[in-house]
C-alpha cells in the first residue's frame, strides 16, 4: 500500500496490572521502519482495554523504547510532560528514550504532508551538545501561532538538522506543522527559517 509492505507479526504484549501475552496481526510498515523489526526489539503500541487483541503499532515513537522494553519512564515525553533542559535530554538519551534518527525522519515527513500549518518565533536556543543521529538537539522557547491563536511553547526539545543550526537562534521566524489529532507533536521546518522582516 503506497509502497509499503504489509508484515506479519507475532507480539508480546507487555502492559502494566497484566503478564505478557502474544498477539498475531497484519501491519503495513512504513520502509524507514523495516530495520526496527528484529527479532526481541521493542516497539510502541497502544491496546484497546475492551479487547486486548486489539494492538496498534505507534509508529510516530519507534526508537523511544528503551531496550529492555516499557518501562515506567518510556511514558514520560520531554519538552511536553516534563521541562526539557540539556542533562535531562542527555538522562533520556543514556535511558534509550530519545527518538531515532529515522523516527524523527518519518514525523517530519509526515508532518510536512499532512500537518496544520504555523509560524513560531524562536524566543531563545540552547545547544544541548547531543545529537539523534545527523540532527542536533536544542532545548528551545517558542511563541507558536497556529490558526490565529498563540501560546508560548517554553524549553522543548527540538531536532535540527546540522546545515540549519545558525536558524536556532533568538528572533528566528520558523514554520511549522502541527499533528491535527495530537497537537503537542509538531515538527520545525529550520530550513525556511528567516529573520523577520521591519
Amino acid at each position: 500500500m503506497n509502497g509499503q509492505p504489509q508484515v506479519a507479526l507475532g507480539l508480546q504484549v507487555v502492559i502494566p496490572g497484566r503478564g505478557p501475552y502474544t498477539v498475531q496481526l497484519k501491519e503495513f510498515v512504513p520502509l524507514i521502519f523495516l530495520d526496527a523489526l528484529a527479532a526481541g526489539a521493542p516497539l510502541p503500541v497502544k491496546v484497546d482495554p475492551t479487547n486486548l487483541q486489539k494492538v496498534l503499532i505507534d509508529w510516530r515513537h519507534v526508537g523511544t523504547a528503551p531496550a529492555g522494553g516499557p518501562g515506567p519512564t518510556q511514558q514520560v515525553i520531554v519538552g511536553k510532560d516534563v521541562t526539557a533542559t540539556p542533562e535531562l535530554m542527555r538522562q533520556s538519551a543514556s535511558a534509550g528514550i530519545l527518538p531515532s534518527e529515522s523516527g524523527l525522519e518519518y514525523q517530519r515527513t509526515r508532518l510536512r504532508q499532512f500537518g496544520k500549518p504555523g509560524t513560531a518565533v524562536v524566543q531563545s536556543a540552547r545547544d544541548t551538545g547531543m545529537t539523534v543521529g545527523r540532527y542536533i538537539v536544542f532545548v528551545v522557547d517558542l511563541v507558536l501561532t497556529v490558526e490565529g491563536q498563540t501560546q508560548d511553547i517554553m524549553a522543548s526539545a527540538a531536532a535540527v538538522p546540522p546545515e540549519c543550526a545558525d536558524k536556532a537562534a533568538a528572533g528566528m521566524v520558523v514554520p511549522v506543522r502541527i499533528d491535527t489529532v495530537e497537537p503537542d507533536d509538531m515538527t520545525i521546518l529550520w530550513e525556511e527559517a528567516k529573520r523577520p522582516t521591519l
